[in-house]
């Protein structure tokens, strides 16, 4: 396969031997996140779903989070850094219409271009001046849209997400990566159902290198004219699996906001409730309430102690209102 990339020697790769016994005692913390504890700084996410799903709008509100250090989707809490969104689909013309509803938007970096290929690009000698402008932003997190417009390999060759990859990484050292990219269509043989996690198009070593990968399905319109989907995780490299819930495009805005309550809202409620409890007893009572798994139980309640909310007292144990 013709990469356009220079050939690297193969001894750049770190071999850490671990003699026995060392490896289970050692202690190893968590890489810094900056989507906790979904995407760490520099990690690879993706989006996938049918056209029209809602891919470009879920994009979007993790863009805004990142760009304004908030909570995405209320339950994880993002790290501030600068957010530039790669347009490579659509004219741009269909990008300000879309975004003009959504004035949240306006903290995010855009670029428009049509589709080129950026294996080729990261080899090349000499990067255009427009490419270097974006570059010097040195953003916290990279949106692709879509992954399919900006290579020119076999998406469906197991060789091909690698490349693709390492040459965003090449050119965005450091940046988180986020690419949109679409579903394969459905079969015609109804005995082959179309499972919405596997549904992403190409080689599935596209979710090898991916921290963290989200899909959209079953996108429609309510009674009431609201937009609807159901978002799954198909990856997550640093938490418990997550199970699907229902969202919908917030009112007034191509935004999309959970329809549920997520597990962080309902522990703070629960907290109001019993300001007495202890961190292990919150732990407990979300697990006991199938709200989440051991880890992002442990995960949710520390971070609350570091971004406020309820702040847990390392002396004594107990909740304690946070100022606000």
């Amino acid at each position: 396969m013709d990469t356009g990339l220079p050939s690297r020697p193969r001894c750049g790769v770190t071999w850490h031997l671990f003699k026995p016994g060392e490896l289970h005692s050692a202690v190893f913390a968590d890489p810094p996140f900056l989507v906790a504890p979904l995407l760490p700084r520099g990690g690879l996410a993706m989006i996938h779903g049918a056209k029209t799903a809602g891919k470009t709008q879920l994009a979007l509100t993790l863009g805004v989070a990142v760009a304004t250090g908030t909570s995405f989707l209320h339950d994880y809490h993002c790290e501030s850094g600068s957010v530039v969104f790669l347009e490579a689909d659509m004219p741009k013309q269909m990008l300000q219409y879309r975004v003009a509803d959504a004035p949240e938007t306006r903290v995010l970096h855009f670029v428009h271009t049509g589709p080129f290929d950026v294996v080729r690009l990261a080899g090349g000698a000499l990067l255009p001046p427009d490419v270097q402008a974006v570059q010097a932003l040195q953003p916290a997190l990279l949106i692709v849209d879509t992954l399919r417009k900006v290579h020119t390999l076999d998406e469906n060759d197991s060789r091909t997400p690698l490349l693709v990859h390492t040459a965003w990484q090449r050119l965005f050292p450091g940046t988180a990566l986020l690419f949109i990219h679409h579903d394969r269509k459905k079969s015609r043989d109804p005995a082959i159902p179309l499972v919405p996690e596997e549904a992403a198009r190409g080689t599935e070593a596209w979710s090898a290198d991916i921290d963290v990968s989200m899909y959209l399905h079953k996108h429609r319109r309510t009674k009431d004219g609201a937009h609807t989907a159901t978002l799954g995780f198909s990856k997550v490299r640093y938490s418990d699996d997550i199970a699907p819930f229902p969202v919908q495009m917030r009112p007034g805005s191509l935004l999309i906001e959970p329809i549920r309550q997520t597990a962080r809202q309902m522990l703070l409620a629960w907290l109001a409730a019993n300001p007495t409890t202890t961190p292990q007893e919150a732990v407990v009572w979300l697990q006991k309430s199938d709200l989440c798994g051991q880890s992002r139980a442990y995960k949710l309640v520390s971070e609350l102690d570091s971004t406020g909310g309820w702040r847990f007292s390392t002396a004594s144990g107990i909740a304690t209102p946070s100022p606000t």
